[in-house]
């Protein structure tokens, strides 16, 4: 099963889920980590683990912006290297040991973690259309289970939605014949739903009550960035973004950021959004983990079945596979299709 490249940023959330002189612990590709602001309000990630006897850094607490460790009292920098190990004689701050750090940025409103690289020139992680002007927005972040394609894939595949969120989204008994624009740039993967005008599910019913006619569009950004964008012949537009970031076991963290163009205050929209999603967003969970546990009973199967109604996951295997051989050549493509929907 193909895995989304380590060398790229990742979103772990809200900026505001990190407090000063607090200690957060989470896992980032299996490894357990270590969050935490220091006085000045910079966050820092790291190795939860003292390099000492391995005990875990989460358990202590930052002492004049050191973290140290509750086992033998060890301090680490904020670059990972240890300065003070109390007791040792002549002096305690000569100790060759150094955590593995991250590398950490705070932008649109969302904190960033991303291995650590060798090149200084990465650019500084985006959230797709954040500058777009006159939206609303709010976020939150949950846990989810499942390898990370199988995700990203449930979130832009439309096939699905006639019977795990059966009238919800869309109902079987009214396919239509549409077109599918796809579009492959770079780094991303687009898919547009030209004439399908509305989803016919409850969801597009309430949101899309006296809107016009809806276009739904699918969009990848390497490397685990998904975005569903619905516009409407009378402008309002609503967009769900989703950062999917791997943790340990299949569970990730998967921050929703929902921004929508409409005369409703926020205090009206967030409960109503959130409300009417909830349902969608548990049904998905529920298939995801039954598809993990059952990927886990036949680990021996290695290949599955295509056909031209899976249109987005082989777009984002072949980005990933390029970017894991550091090639960043742009692949452009554009094609239309139709499906049944």
């Amino acid at each position: 099963m193909q895995n989304p490249p380590k060398n790229h940023w990742y979103c772990l959330g809200k900026k505001t889920l990190f407090k000063k002189n607090k200690i957060s612990c989470t896992y980032f590709f299996g490894k357990p980590i270590l969050l935490y602001r220091d006085a000045s309000g910079q966050l820092h990630a790291m190795e939860d683990r003292c390099p000492h006897r391995q005990a875990p850094l989460s358990k202590g607490r930052i002492v004049e912006g050191k973290l140290e460790c509750p086992y033998h009292g060890w301090q680490f920098s904020p670059k990972g290297h240890c300065v003070n190990a109390p007791g040792l004689y002549p002096d305690s701050s000569k100790v060759r040991a150094k955590l593995k750090t991250f590398l950490v940025t705070e932008k649109d409103g969302l904190s960033w973690i991303m291995e650590p690289s060798s090149k200084e020139d990465w650019k500084a992680p985006e959230v797709p259309n954040f500058s777009l002007e006159g939206y609303k927005s709010f976020a939150n972040t949950k846990p989810i289970q499942g390898h990370t394609i199988d995700i990203i894939e449930n979130f832009l595949d439309p096939m699905h939605t006639h019977y795990v969120h059966a009238g919800l989204i869309r109902r079987t008994k009214s396919r239509k014949l549409i077109d599918i624009e796809l579009i492959r740039s770079g780094q991303y993967v687009e898919a547009k739903y030209l004439n399908e005008e509305t989803d016919r599910g409850l969801i597009s019913m309430i949101l899309g009550m006296g809107a016009g006619k809806i276009t739904g569009v699918g969009r990848f950004y390497n490397p685990s960035i998904v975005e569903l964008a619905y516009f409407t012949s009378k402008g309002y537009q609503l967009l769900i973004t989703l950062f999917f970031t791997p943790s340990s076991d299949g569970m990730h963290h998967a921050t929703m950021l929902i921004r929508y163009k409409a005369p409703l205050p926020l205090w009206i929209a967030k409960p109503l959004i959130s409300l009417l999603f909830y349902p969608a967003e548990m049904q998905d969970k529920g298939i995801l983990g039954l598809q993990w546990e059952n990927r886990a009973k036949f680990p021996e199967v290695s290949t599955e079945i295509y056909t031209r109604n899976d249109f987005m996951k082989p777009h984002i295997t072949d980005i990933w596979s390029k970017w894991a051989m550091n090639d960043h050549k742009s692949v452009e493509k554009k094609e239309t299709f139709k499906i049944f929907i």
